[in-house]
């Protein structure tokens, strides 16, 4: 059976590099409980043997859970695909999803999905419900460009995968999701271009990008609006809450319950300071871009119709702090953190929503507004990594 298996020396080093292997679980019910009662106990089986291993929720070809594993060849055939067989066909069976999906209905958003997302391959049919499929890895190169990149992202997918789980895990309980993105998305924009009254304008800008090219652009803004100011208080006081906890003083105690977001607000942090310091070389040798990645159609569109990014445009500092290498690994990471709400299980809409919300809470709560925030920075300075100057209080 060996000497089948490896016709030549070469065929055996081969055999003996890592590389990626894919499985696709087609489930149309909520994943919640398939990822959290399933796919975390098999993560955790493999992984003293690989430990670079992770999930992403996909909709091609159907609702569906994608779990890829770094692995040898014969660590894949021998323990690691049988792993996944077992655990996987088990939970299947005994729950099973009962969620019909109409491809008929869903096809001409999937175009659209594929569109917006540059996603390759067949959109139909879909893979019956219930079902489990071993594919090839999908790098994405004609999106990320460079290995290096491709590999980047993967690593911190990896490194993201036990904060997102412990945060399904807080949702399942009755914690809510939402909050719990928004409170990473502080995170991530106070550690990444501090203080918050600064890294705030992206929130703002991605809002408004979605914004001017919905298909009910003053319908949405009117939604948008009206879920902000049914929520205000609350909102600035979150956003304060945050930020007491980045500064650690929410920190908990033996005499109180811990803090879990304030500790999921923590991690955030933690993990986009790492992979700063592993972006920010790649991107200085030009092994990531963000150009590549961003879907031009809807940009150009943005710059047509949004008063806020016509007025961006227009700032003397904008162009010099969008090709700074610390912006770019800003925005780097934000990209980053949306591909992990998206694992929590938030939808694009309620991402863009989130992006309104907390620019609104920001500008009231501190009395800022996002135009002048840009239009302040002095374009000498916007590629002297303008996060470290100034008054950092808020």
């Amino acid at each position: 059976m060996i000497m089948r298996r490896y016709a030549s020396t070469d065929a055996l080093d081969e055999s003996a590099e890592e590389s990626w292997h894919s499985a696709h679980v087609h489930y149309h019910a909520n994943q919640d409980d398939l990822l959290l009662d399933a796919v975390r106990p098999l993560l955790a089986e493999v992984r003293e043997s690989v430990p670079r291993a992770y999930f992403v929720r996909h909709w091609r070809l159907g609702p569906h859970v994608r779990l890829h594993f770094r692995c040898t060849s014969d660590r894949w055939y021998d323990t690691v695909r049988p792993a996944v067989e077992r655990t996987i066909v088990d939970y299947l069976r005994a729950n099973p999803s009962m969620t019909p999906v109409d491809e008929g209905a869903e096809i001409a958003k999937h175009r659209e999905l594929a569109r917006l997302e540059r996603e390759e391959g067949e959109l139909t049919p879909f893979a019956p419900d219930n079902s489990l499929r071993f594919r090839p890895y999908e790098q994405r190169l004609h999106v990320l460009s460079t290995v290096e990149a491709a590999e980047l992202l993967a690593e911190f997918h990896t490194d993201a995968t036990d904060l997102v789980l412990a945060i399904l895990e807080y949702a399942r309980a009755g914690g809510d999701r939402r909050g719990a993105c928004l409170a990473a998305m502080v995170a991530v924009a106070h550690t990444m271009c501090p203080p918050l009254t600064r890294g705030f304008v992206s929130f703002r800008s991605h809002a408004e990008g979605f914004l001017a090219n919905c298909a009910d652009p003053e319908g949405t803004r009117a939604l948008f609006d009206r879920q902000y100011r049914r929520n205000a208080a609350a909102l600035r006081h979150q956003v304060r809450g945050t930020l007491a906890a980045l500064a650690g003083a929410a920190k908990p105690r033996a005499d109180r319950a811990p803090d879990e977001l304030g500790e999921f607000t923590r991690r955030w942090a933690t993990l986009a300071s790492t992979y700063r310091e592993r972006a920010l070389p790649l991107i200085a040798a030009g092994h990531i871009g963000l150009d590549g990645a961003e879907e031009p159609q809807a940009e150009s569109a943005a710059m047509r119709t949004s008063d806020f990014h016509r007025r961006l445009r227009a700032s003397d500092s904008w162009e010099a702090l969008r090709d700074a290498e610390w912006f770019r690994c800003y925005r780097l990471l934000l990209n980053y953190l949306y591909l992990q709400m998206n694992r929590i299980g938030i939808s694009p809409l309620e991402r863009f929503l989130l992006c309104h919300l907390l620019a609104e809470a920001v500008e009231e709560e501190f009395h800022v507004r996002a135009l002048d925030v840009v239009e302040a920075i002095p374009s000498e300075n916007a590629d002297d990594r303008y996060h470290d100057q100034g008054d950092h209080r808020v």
